[in-house]
């Protein structure tokens, strides 16, 4: 293993040392700077070492070259290009441990663009967003949006509201994203000026993406008015589903009683919970063997079909009652 002692310190901290060399436990390791800027050097290491797997017995030279990272002088910061650099490596003195050793260059990036996308979302919230020149660059019968109102923004307003979603406006999500997983460029001008690099860079992606962002929004303000929709018609089925939904989670529990009510007619049959509440009906096979029969008679195909939740009059486990039809549309009555 490479040692992390003075010796490869100096090294790495002297910009007229070029190369760097050591053997240890067999192995002869090579370092090289190559320059990449004023301020940097990329690190390229080269390992080779000798075996005697040749079945007659001759010694085989092995050799890997692999880059290894990057030195930023002004920062004193040594951070990887390639993980190998550090399974080459192991610390021989107290001042160099495993909390001195820097990301890979990838989590800098992970970071840059974190913060890029932070800066663009605080722009937008702010109106800092240029709408109306966006707005004339879409044609208006666009077919992302067209498509997203028809056939997704109910389905996606649906399952929000099941899920307990609450929103007080539109909710935008706007992340820079880009082509490459990382550019070492960008992220030495993080490291040496993060304000400005995050600036610019917000800028060219609000500007290249403007019809993107554009889409967003209406899609987001489409999304917050069928929520809305949702919430305030009391009578929708989906309040149901989402309180059967609940009760059901917090029970916690394999099996129930239901009573289910049609024209009139009640019937009071076992159902298994793992999938009650996450569709609008009630299938056939959730009820168990023994009450399937006079399930099907009151609810087979030919009489309507399954059961729907808002059917759902009383759900029980044992003598606890999880669930009453009448209470729950008093509570939703006195909530208007």
């Amino acid at each position: 293993m490479l040692k992390i002692n003075n010796s490869f310190a100096e090294f790495l901290q002297d910009k007229n040392e070029r190369q760097y060399m050591e053997w240890t436990g067999g192995y002869n390791f090579f370092l090289f700077k190559v320059p990449y800027d004023e301020d940097c050097d990329f690190i390229h290491v080269i390992r080779m070492y000798t075996s005697r797997l040749d079945p007659v017995g001759k010694p085989t030279l092995t050799c890997q070259s692999k880059l290894g990272g990057i030195y930023v002088y002004s920062l004193g910061l040594l951070f990887n290009v390639e993980y190998d650099l550090w399974d080459y490596m192991t610390s021989t003195d107290s001042a160099y441990t495993q909390s001195t050793r820097a990301p890979d260059v990838k989590e800098y990036y992970k970071r840059l663009k974190s913060a890029i996308t932070a800066e663009i979302m605080g722009r937008i919230d702010a109106g800092q967003f240029d709408r109306a020149g966006a707005e004339k660059l879409v044609a208006a019968d666009d077919r992302d949006i067209l498509y997203y109102k028809e056939y997704r923004e109910r389905g996606y307003a649906e399952r929000d509201f099941l899920d307990g979603k609450r929103l007080d406006k539109p909710e935008i999500r706007v992340a820079y994203e880009v082509q490459s997983d990382c550019d070492i460029d960008a992220v030495l001008g993080y490291l040496r000026d993060p304000d400005e690099i995050i600036r610019a860079r917000a800028n060219a992606f609000m500007e290249a993406e403007r019809v993107s962002i554009y889409k967003q929004l209406v899609c987001a303000e489409v999304h917050f008015e069928s929520l809305r929709e949702i919430e305030a018609d009391k009578s929708n089925p989906l309040y149901y589903q989402r309180e059967i939904r609940r009760v059901i989670g917090q029970a916690d529990v394999k099996t129930v009683n239901i009573t289910l009510e049609r024209d009139g007619k009640s019937i009071t049959v076992k159902i298994v919970t793992n999938r009650l509440g996450w569709n609008d009906y009630i299938s056939d096979w959730d009820v168990a063997a023994p009450d399937r029969p006079a399930y099907k008679a009151m609810f087979g195909y030919k009489l309507g079909g399954d059961a729907k939740l808002y059917e759902i009059t009383l759900i029980t486990h044992g003598k606890k009652e999880l669930y009453n039809k009448a209470q729950f549309e008093k509570s939703l009555s006195e909530d208007k």
